[in-house]
């Protein structure tokens, strides 16, 4: 008899847990409101003991699905939930899932203990320990929940809830996204920085890439949105040459007009609007190095050159520059002007077969960047590799990848003569191997992957037909 009531409970619990699926896929359908299947599914769960219970027959995997804010609300109340950490994990999941403006209610109410049982509790000691959920928190969810998320720890942050210098950094849930969270909630990000930034001097904190990482920016950022960051983070940091690494180093958009638009709103608009080109250069001087500064503004020729000017006379007070480093610093330098001074220091350093290689690189590179003496250059490449060793000639093929589409979408076809000259030296190569080959096909490809970023059919066209050229070759 017992052993008949155990089967009976267990065969109405699994109809019950049928049903309450069923209903979740009625409520995706949208064939019926909310309040008539919440209230379906709160009578089932009832109706055996009278009392609600969220782990009754899984109730949250069931009910939260189809359950609007207010209704879910409700249910918290009734199981008197009002923290985060009262939360089984099953239910966890569901609410950060399908209502994460509540998983912020109860993660604040949260916080608000432990403030309550200690005053010096650390707000980021709060972000650190529930790092994991609020990273969870704007997986799939909208701009305007990104925008309530930015707000609340905006709010946090500037009511002084914090005890160490730690909780004035960007949480790592935002720092690890900053892409995501900048695409979504522009605004309120670069209120953020404002924050984090406020009296604060980091030319001496070692710690300042934990504090403020380098930014990541989404494609849909406007040059306003680009302008504002720049200016709340010169405006706040006295080092200028970290402001240009936190600034810069993420910001590899490669596309054929990126370059020219980057050029304009951060020269233009930035320095010479609202700096002004001297005292940006005076204020970066104290602080520049070659490897970083350099590096960093290298598409900005207009500050690179009177840069690297200065920093080669600095070093050349220290120590006497050979010609190879003098040529580093030529690269980041106009090109027309110093193109004879460039070619003399090139021969002085062609005897080794690699600095040959570099050397030639360091040319075509500094030609396209400047936009200046590019036919030049190439006739001189052209020129210099009849005759030479293949390692040279594979070592430019190789490295063709790697520069702008400037060069694979204007340059390759403007100079097609060239170009063919140049890789027919690698087919024709005594020396030529299956590497060689693989390198060839390895670049068609690269051309046929990046062709569709041109908007001319006519250049599209031509591109393909050179890189066809090639592979069958």
């Amino acid at each position: 008899m017992i052993q008949n009531l155990f089967i009976f409970i267990f065969l109405l619990s699994s109809i019950k847990t049928r049903v309450l699926k069923s209903l979740r896929v009625l409520r995706v359908r949208n064939n019926y409101s909310e309040n008539f299947l919440f209230d379906i599914a709160s009578k089932l769960i009832s109706a055996e003991t009278g009392s609600h219970h969220h782990q009754q027959h899984n109730i949250d995997l069931h009910t939260l699905p189809f359950c609007g804010e207010t209704q879910a609300k409700g249910l918290l109340k009734l199981w008197n939930i009002t923290r985060f950490d009262q939360l089984s994990y099953t239910l966890s999941l569901k609410l950060i899932k399908f209502h994460p403006q509540l998983v912020l209610i109860l993660l604040d109410n949260q916080l608000q203990e432990s403030l309550k049982l200690q005053k010096s509790y650390d707000v980021g000691d709060f972000f650190s320990e529930n790092e994991k959920i609020f990273s969870k928190l704007c997986h799939g969810q909208s701009s305007l929940f990104y925008q309530q998320l930015c707000q609340y720890v905006l709010d946090l942050l500037g009511k002084g809830i914090r005890s160490s210098q730690s909780s004035q950094a960007l949480p790592q849930f935002i720092s690890t996204y900053t892409k995501q969270y900048f695409h979504h909630a522009p605004q309120q990000m670069i209120e953020l920085l404002k924050l984090v930034t406020t009296d604060q001097d980091i030319q001496a904190k070692q710690s300042w890439s934990s504090t403020l990482p380098s930014l990541e920016f989404p494609r849909n950022f406007s040059q306003q949105d680009y302008i504002q960051v720049f200016m709340v983070l010169y405006e706040r940091i006295s080092n200028l040459d970290t402001i240009l690494s936190i600034f810069f180093t993420n910001q590899t958009l490669n596309n054929l007009y990126s370059i020219e638009k980057r050029r304009k709103y951060f020269f233009e608009q930035i320095i010479q609007q609202k700096i002004g080109e001297q005292k940006f250069l005076k204020k970066l001087y104290p602080v520049a190095s070659f490897y970083n500064t350099l590096t960093v503004l290298q598409e900005y020729p207009q500050l690179t050159s009177s840069l690297s000017k200065y920093l080669l006379i600095q070093e050349e007070k220290e120590e006497q520059v050979d010609a190879i480093k003098k040529l580093k610093y030529l690269e980041y330098d106009y090109l027309e002007p110093n193109y004879d001074n460039y070619l003399n220091l090139m021969k002085q350093t062609n005897a080794d077969v690699s600095q040959r290689l570099q050397n030639i690189l360091s040319l075509l590179k500094c030609a396209i960047r400047n936009r200046q003496c590019e036919e030049k250059v190439l006739i001189f490449i052209e020129k210099s590799l009849v005759n030479e060793q293949l390692m040279i000639i594979e070592g430019l093929i190789n490295t063709m990848t790697k520069y702008d589409n400037y060069y694979h979408l204007n340059l390759i076809i403007k100079y097609e003569q060239i170009f063919e000259t140049i890789f027919n030296y690698a087919f024709i190569h005594k020396q030529r191997t299956s590497s060689t080959l693989s390198k060839i096909f390895t670049y068609a490809i690269h051309l046929i992957i990046h062709v569709e970023q041109c908007k001319s059919k006519k250049l599209q066209t031509e591109i393909l037909t050179f890189a066809n050229k090639l592979i069958k070759r």
